[in-house]
């Protein structure tokens, strides 16, 4: 699945990260440096996406990879669009 944009855009401002530099199989926390407080901050600016406090950090702990993270944003908020 492609990357989501938004959140790599969120990731690289967080991390103070090019968002050239990012990519999907870098781990987010040996390669990218996230520690749980820079993932509170990456979810507290999606907000602008999904609407506050739509995403909560217990959505993202299994998530290790960049792609992991992106399936997990898109899939989230695939649910919080309304249906028909």
């Amino acid at each position: 699945m492609e990357l989501d944009k938004n959140l790599v855009e969120v990731i690289s401002k967080v991390m103070q990260i090019p968002v050239e530099e990012i990519e999907p199989d870098q781990d987010v926390m040996d390669d990218l440096g996230m520690d749980s407080m820079d993932l509170i901050d990456v979810i507290n600016q999606t907000d602008d996406f999904v609407g506050e406090n739509q995403m909560e950090l217990d959505d993202f702990t299994d998530c290790r990879t960049v792609q992991n993270f992106s399936d997990r944003f898109t899939e989230l908020l695939a649910k919080q669009v309304p249906q028909g």
